[in-house]
């Protein structure tokens, strides 16, 4: 499945040096008053520029080497390791290049993890995803993402939405 999301461009969105979630954030950015805080925030910057951009290898150097996961349980995503990781991103990258989510409506950063509330928004453009039949339609759902960050890099992700919703949307 080919996909696109409905962008709300943010000038520097792309630019590592440059861009910043409160750009990309309607509503509230609270990052924690500590050093681990404030580096879980700039790793999560720099995974999001690379990820947006399509860079593997931008995308994995944000990642911690023990440990790393991403779970997407209403797509059926369950992915564990490092290589897992990144064979997942580039199948991602190929079916929906770019941001997943329009804008942020929320963002909790903290010593240990971070917290994002938006709603993820695709068109789709191709076949099936997952089994969930998606093929030609949009997907916009409410979601929450939860990223578990250990040494100033992103251990893991979880996105929750409601599978119900994207069947039928």
């Amino acid at each position: 499945m080919k996909a696109e999301a409905s962008v709300k461009y943010h000038p520097g969105m792309y630019d590592p040096e440059t861009f910043r979630v409160e750009q990309y954030t309607t509503g509230t950015v609270f990052v924690a008053d500590t050093d681990a805080s404030r580096a879980n925030k700039r790793v999560f910057e720099r995974h999001l520029v690379a990820e947006w951009a399509s860079d593997i290898e931008g995308t994995m150097a944000t990642v911690h080497p023990e440990g790393a996961y991403q779970t997407i349980p209403a797509m059926g995503v369950d992915v564990r390791g490092k290589a897992g990781i990144r064979e997942f991103y580039l199948g991602r990258f190929a079916s929906w290049p770019g941001p997943a989510l329009p804008s942020f409506n929320r963002v909790t950063v903290t010593d240990i993890c971070i917290y994002v509330e938006g709603t993820f928004d695709i068109h789709s453009t191709g076949d099936d995803f997952k089994g969930l039949n998606l093929g030609g339609k949009s997907v916009s759902v409410p979601c929450m993402i939860v990223l578990e960050c250990r040494d100033a890099l992103l251990v893991g992700e979880i996105v929750y939405m409601d599978s119900g919703a994207i069947k039928v949307s």
